[in-house]
């Protein structure tokens, strides 16, 4: 069965070791490694558990901008990451925009550590920009080791949020509050809410966690650790133990963060490669390059339209009427949104686009030989770009991201495909977060 760890933490090496030792010793914890990528990917190694959920958090605003560069280089399978934001940042959409720009999921809050309430009007902007951008909030509910009560969230308050900012994708940590899971029943069991199993097992009831689990929906339960406070091989065994059925343990320990995070390119069977990519023909078996090749029509046939209120520029116009869309594919869970105009047609026809090149910047697929060579690059605003930009994408995925050996594979040449890579400034950047992480120096523009 495969397992996803939605919940772990790790910091860039050179402060790694001091800042878990600290945090440790105030908590009178004692870690399950040392708080790098190398020594979580060892300790999910050890587990049996095939991805992971990276959950940083900014104590002070002057710490967001690098704490997000970070978090967008390491957000490579198998640990992803979340990005951060601070309830002081002076322009939370900005900062929110590049949240999503960067691939990253969403963001993460503690309200102990970044000393706000749920209720706090600093986090007016962050609440509507993670709506209208469709970032997930990944937070820190009820108690926490370091802190002692009165706590800055509750099950209430969470509820209270829930209503004032529908839509908001929201992980409350801890299965909904830790050690204030009666507050929890009354007052999340039920909602549109997921809740993290992390640090919970043998502190709440066994009988308790599943009776609620089930009221819930396991649809909206994810397995996490909290790592390295806890043991994901002791973790991973004790739930595996709860008398959950097959079914219930897979949506929660794969299905449910696979939809949530959006790593359907990992998630499920493995797909057929296209085995004509270089005409934009999707093959049978491929999900992917289907949708890809679908119009527009077709495609949102197949997908969830949400529509809102704009909150950016525009006036007051734009602001009483509900514009702005959100189009989700939910059984792959990518999604994009446009709140561009005053049009909701014309931001539906935005949305589908940056949901084509969502799929196609994510979601990867394995390549196998006798592709056909790379056609020429279609522009930017042709229908098969983005299947254009998957086929790029997958080839320099198989070949860690080399540029010979990729661009050979795709049967071009070298410098034609960084001028092809060079004119799209998102997708440039996209490879070179990739080189990043992969241990290469990022390419130079011409």
């Amino acid at each position: 069965m495969r397992v996803f760890d939605a919940h772990v933490h790790i910091f860039p090496d050179r402060i790694a070791a001091p800042t878990v030792a600290s945090m440790a010793s105030r908590a009178g914890l004692v870690p399950t490694y040392d708080g790098t990528r190398d020594g979580l990917l060892a300790c999910l190694r050890q587990a049996g558990i095939e991805g992971a959920l990276n959950c940083p958090v900014a104590t002070k605003v002057e710490q967001v901008a690098s704490i997000n560069e970070w978090s967008a280089a390491q957000n490579v399978w198998p640990v992803l990451s979340l990005g951060s934001i601070h309830p002081d940042c002076p322009d939370a959409m900005a900062i929110l925009y590049g949240v999503r720009d960067a691939g990253l999921p969403g963001i993460k809050l503690h309200p102990e550590y970044q000393d706000f309430t749920l209720d706090d009007p600093r986090l007016g902007d962050v609440w509507r920009g993670c709506v209208e951008l469709g970032l997930v909030v990944f937070m820190h509910c009820g108690g926490d080791l370091l802190y002692r009560p009165p706590f800055r969230s509750s099950p209430a308050a969470i509820r209270d949020l829930l209503d004032a900012y529908p839509g908001l994708r929201l992980v409350a940590a801890h299965f909904g509050s830790w050690k204030m899971w009666d507050e929890v029943d009354r007052e999340l069991v039920g909602t549109d809410v997921f809740l993290d199993l992390s640090f919970v097992f043998g502190i709440l009831p066994d009988e308790a966690l599943v009776e609620m689990s089930r009221r819930h929906g396991v649809d909206k339960i994810l397995f996490g650790t909290d790592a390295p406070w806890r043991d994901p091989v002791q973790e991973l065994a004790y739930f595996l133990a709860l008398p959950f059925t097959p079914d219930e343990q897979r949506r929660m320990l794969w299905e449910n963060a696979a939809r949530l995070f959006g790593f359907a390119e990992v998630a499920g069977p493995a797909r057929e490669p296209l085995s004509q990519r270089g005409r934009g023909v999707a093959s049978p078996g491929n999900d992917r390059d289907q949708l890809l090749a679908l119009s527009e029509a077709q495609l949102v046939r197949l997908c969830r339209i949400d529509t809102f209120r704009g909150t950016g520029p525009g006036g007051q116009k734009r602001n009483k009427t509900e514009s702005a869309v959100r189009i989700t594919h939910e059984p792959s869970g990518y999604s994009a949104v446009s709140d561009a105009t005053r049009s909701q047609h014309t931001n539906r026809s935005m949305a589908v686009r940056r949901l084509r090149l969502e799929m196609a910047l994510k979601w990867r697929v394995p390549v196998k030989g006798g592709n056909e060579p790379l056609r020429p690059r279609p522009a930017a605003k042709a229908d098969e770009y983005p299947l254009w930009v998957a086929f790029v994408l997958d080839g320099l995925e198989a070949h860690g991201y080399r540029l010979r050996e990729a661009a050979e594979s795709l049967g071009t040449g070298t410098a034609q495909l960084v001028r092809d890579l060079e004119r799209d400034r998102q997708l440039w950047q996209w490879v070179n977060r990739a080189r990043r992480a992969a241990g290469l120096s990022p390419l130079r523009g011409g």
